[in-house]
């Protein structure tokens, strides 16, 4: 048996590809590699993170490819599915919402079908906290039917948790919707905030700041690791991967030039 695992070259996919490994599964990792960012780390990880191993099998194909996601998995016996893949990014989506149509919707779809033709035990697919638009209301709710999205990004993911939810009704597919919020961690996004205050510490130029640094993060990677979000057990509606405490984003800086040669950065810009 084999775990699909797609966006397997993206920064969650990769490390849940490892930790798949890491525990015996025969895994088959699906990404199409596409520009967003960088492809050069995408490989780096698959290369670096995931390395030859010979339980692992990785197939750069489009998975909103009905054939070409068939002849991925052709021939082998698919026990559960863990769909990572979709094209990230909030703002991108107010540039390119066709894009978000093709892998959010058209490839949750084409993932869903595949779960209810093989019968998998488990599905597992990536939300996110985008789907909680402005709401006031904290704590959040994993409960919540959070249906104010602000983003295209935000409607697509709501949209796989209404689609999830009717195949799990319809088809009785277990399925477990994880709504995470901002996740870092070796080998992360290139275009999440850290990557960028790094940057622009090292090149002494201001950084961005939003909500006045009122934020705080992190979900470290290892605790979307955890059991608890990979078991292979029956849970919907979505269950919300919560931020762990952490430094308030206004902090970062003095924390990241701690650990690095620069000493002194440019400030803040609004």
């Amino acid at each position: 048996m084999s775990v699909l695992v797609t966006g397997a070259a993206g920064f969650i996919g990769a490390h849940v590809v490892r930790a798949l490994l890491a525990r015996g599964e025969h895994v088959i990792g699906i990404d199409n590699l596409n520009d967003y960012y960088p492809v050069a780390l995408k490989t780096a990880r698959l290369r670096g993170l995931i390395g030859e191993q010979a339980n692992f099998a990785f197939h750069a194909i489009d998975f909103a490819d009905q054939a070409a996601l068939a002849d991925a998995v052709a021939g082998s016996e698919i026990d559960g599915i863990v769909h990572l893949g979709a094209q990230a990014g909030v703002r991108y989506s107010i540039e390119n919402p066709r894009a978000y149509g093709h892998s959010n919707l058209v490839g949750h779809l084409e993932l869903l079908e595949l779960a209810r033709q093989r019968q998998v035990r488990h599905f597992v697919y990536a939300s996110s906290s985008s789907v909680y638009g402005d709401t006031s209301t904290q704590p959040f709710d994993a409960e919540a039917r959070a249906d104010s999205p602000v983003s295209f990004y935000a409607a697509t993911k709501k949209a796989n948790e209404l689609m999830a939810e009717s195949y799990a009704h319809l088809y009785r597919v277990p399925m477990t919707g994880l709504r995470f919020f901002t996740v870092y961690g070796p080998w992360g996004r290139p275009d999440m905030a850290l990557w960028r205050f790094v940057e622009r510490i090292f090149a002494r130029q201001p950084l961005p700041i939003y909500n006045h640094g009122k934020m705080h993060a992190i979900s470290p990677i290892s605790t979307i690791l955890s059991p608890a979000c990979w078991q292979r057990s029956i849970g919907h509606p979505p269950m919300t991967a919560r931020p762990s405490p952490a430094a308030a984003c206004r902090r970062m800086p003095s924390i990241i030039s701690a650990t690095t040669a620069p000493r002194n950065w440019g400030g803040w810009s609004p």
